[in-house]
């Protein structure tokens, strides 16, 4: 999200300079009227009449800043100050100058004075808090910029300031807070409604933004970054037609943006809608030949429609982009039908399941008429645990929390274990586990003894060609006689064979095999209608395992 620029007060006309002369005043009128030249001409030669005149010396000091003749403005702004050195308003205006001219220690040690001086001048700790903020001291920004709302409590500009403060220092509410009360006093400030929009943004407060961004579109509607933040709003909340109507504002207002073009081609993929996605990432690809991230969702999509050859064309390019990419080269390997591939990389599967998160459950659900988890609770049903509602369970592979919905009501404790933060992030919005936990399954097994009553695994070790790992990860956190449940695709030559879905399938005389070498007893295998594949109905197994 780009921002509006930091508003710093660096000049405050001063009520304490006043107008003597009609003469001055008639010079003070050219200066408002743009014409500088003939001003600062006016304002030298009254100076030759009136060498002590705090009036001209200020102006001419305001004029060579406009010239950005900044040493001149200096000199005329140091002399001012020491004509009259009780007025707080020329040496805040002599501090900016100095930190226009990069003397910022100067400029400080003249701020410090002037606060210490004139403890209620509240534009002087403004301006402090600006030049504490562009040399990236945070802390001594906010403490001044609170001084001046502290001095002024309704000080737009300083309050604005502190917003920006806050939010750079990742104090979110703090820095919402400001800019509610600068809203309260100014409705129209479209900046701070901005600033507290992206605010809400960090929070995930996405309708809250929305309803901002919207008032903002409504006035700016050829703001870019206000159509792309809304966009972001409505993608976020699944109002995918919305947030594409914004992206393709958007894209209106700057046909070349490189961001735009790929979120299109993202949303157009998540709808379901190939061609479109195509296109915009085809465009993107004109502007920008080296777009490791377009070159990698190509792949993918031409990997989804079976079109082998552009699949590998851009996955390749996409390598060559970024070498030896963990995902790249996995879809490569399955392209290829590479058979010594032992398990798929837990950054294919991280990446694969953040990208599924926001449309995976209906997409399981609705189109792949998904029902493992069912099955592998009835198969649970059977054994002699089914009693007992006091287990200590845990759901690997857990996702959105499938399988934890159905097994919870068995459970004195349900720990779920994902790779996807984004998937973690829907099966806490459940609040059925006790834990939810982001890591690697075999990992985080090791360090498990003897923890657990059930290990649960829906659509999991599909992803794991050569299970002796994982059997053997899952023995150590499973207590004497507790059972590990899960399902399997059917391999029927190969001991595990990596089919174009990218899965694994096992040959069920091998997996008991290694079960067994494992310190495993076979309870029960039943086969399956596990889902659909392209409308056509996976065979697969439902295993139940003892371990000794």
């Amino acid at each position: 999200m780009k921002q509006f620029d930091i508003m710093e007060e660096y000049f405050r006309e001063d009520p304490g300079l006043k107008q003597h002369t009609a003469e001055l005043e008639k010079l003070q009128q050219l200066h408002r009227e743009g014409q500088v030249d003939k001003a600062k001409k006016g304002f030298l030669a009254y100076l030759k009449k009136h060498p002590q005149s705090v009036e001209a010396l200020h102006a001419l000091g305001l004029i060579c800043v406009e010239q950005k003749k900044l040493s001149e403005a200096a000199e005329y702004l140091k002399q001012a100050s020491a004509a009259d050195p009780q007025n707080p308003t020329l040496q805040l205006h002599l501090a900016n100058v100095l930190k226009m001219q990069g003397l910022f220690q100067q400029a400080t040690t003249l701020l410090n004075t002037t606060v210490s001086k004139h403890p209620e001048y509240a534009p002087a700790f403004n301006n402090l808090g600006t030049l504490y903020y562009s040399q990236g001291k945070l802390p001594q920004a906010i403490e001044a910029y609170k001084k001046a709302v502290e001095k002024e409590p309704h000080y737009i500009d300083a309050l604005y300031n502190l917003g920006l403060a806050l939010m750079k220092s990742e104090i979110y509410e703090e820095a919402a807070e400001a800019y509610r009360r600068l809203l309260a006093t100014t409705v129209e400030h479209s900046p701070a409604r901005y600033q507290l929009a992206a605010i809400y943004m960090q929070q995930e407060k996405w309708e809250e933004a929305q309803l901002l961004f919207q008032e903002l579109a409504l006035l700016y509607p050829e703001h870019l970054e206000t159509q792309v933040n809304l966009a972001s709003c409505y993608f976020k909340q699944g109002r995918l037609q919305e947030a594409k109507k914004h992206y393709l504002k958007a894209l209106a207002l700057h046909p070349q943006d490189l961001q735009v073009l790929f979120n299109l081609g993202y949303l157009s993929s998540l709808q379901g809608n190939p061609g479109e996605a195509l296109h915009h990432y085809q465009a993107l690809l004109r502007l920008d030949p080296e777009h490791f991230a377009a070159h990698y969702n190509l792949g993918v999509l031409f990997f989804h429609k079976k079109q082998i050859e552009p699949a590998l064309q851009h996955l390749q390019e996409a390598l060559r982009i970024q070498p030896q990419h963990p995902s790249a080269e996995h879809l490569l390997h399955i392209l290829q039908q590479d058979t010594h591939l032992r398990r798929s990389p837990p950054e294919y599967l991280k990446a694969l399941f953040d990208y599924y998160a926001d449309h995976y459950e209906p997409h399981l659900l609705n189109t792949l008429a998904y029902q493992t988890p069912q099955l592998l609770f009835k198969a649970f049903e059977n054994s002699r645990m089914a009693m007992n509602k006091n287990l200590d369970i845990l759901d690997l592979g857990c996702g959105t929390g499938l399988c934890g919905e159905v097994f919870k009501f068995h459970a004195a404790k349900l720990v779920g274990i994902d790779l996807s933060e984004k998937m973690l992030a829907l099966a806490a919005e459940k609040k059925i586990y006790d834990a939810l936990i982001c890591a690697d399954l075999i990992d985080y097994l090791h360090q498990q003894e003897a923890a657990f009553d059930l290990l649960v695994a829906g659509d999991v070790f599909v992803y794991e060609g050569d299970l002796s790992t994982v059997f053997q990860a899952s023995k150590r956190a499973l207590r004497p006689q507790g059972l590990l449940i899960f399902n399997t695709e059917i391999s029927t030559r190969e001991d595990y064979v990596l089919t174009p879905s990218g899965r694994f399938a096992h040959h069920p005389d091998y997996l008991e095999k290694i079960a067994k070498k494992q310190g495993f007893s076979l309870i029960s295998r039943q086969k399956a209608v596990t889902r659909l594949q392209e409308d056509q109905p996976v065979a697969g197994l439902i295993y139940v395992l003892q371990a000794d």
